[in-house]
């Protein structure tokens, strides 16, 4: 039997309460435990501080970071097993877009080769949105 509240409000105010703590225990935990199965250490310079998972292939994922702590235990150790532990300077470096890369540039880069990757991606995409249109008309 559920202990006396002076209103329902105040019951589902305490109970909410206690669930989010439980859950950020147990999130804590499965965490800690995910670093000590991948190593408990950086990959690149061997850090012990600001790790993060990163996943080696991303295509191979099932599902993100967060969401593999609730799998479990065995789905989680093979989820890891897809995975590397870096420290956040290292994850930043492994995915960050060097000038005039990727699809747009560099985010918020100014410099030619940027630029001019972002003019192209914008041309592309307009292009893109006309023959949409063409075919749309055609349809008609």
């Amino acid at each position: 039997m559920r202990k006396r509240y002076e209103s329902e409000k105040l019951y589902r105010q305490t109970h909410n309460e206690h669930y989010k703590e439980l859950n950020r225990q147990r999130r804590k935990q499965r965490r800690e435990l995910c670093l000590s199965i991948l190593g408990g250490k950086c990959i690149k310079c061997f850090t012990v501080e600001d790790l993060e998972i990163n996943h080696k292939d991303p295509d191979t994922k099932i599902l993100t970071t967060q969401q593999i702590h609730n799998l479990p235990e065995d789905e989680l150790v093979i989820e890891l097993q897809k995975c590397e532990l870096l420290c956040k300077a290292c994850h930043i470096d492994v995915h960050s877009v060097p000038h005039g890369g990727g699809k747009q540039g560099k985010y918020g880069c100014k410099c030619e080769p940027c630029m001019e990757r972002k003019r192209q991606y914008a041309r592309d995409k307009y292009r893109e949105k006309l023959d949409g249109k063409n075919v749309m008309e055609r349809v008609r």
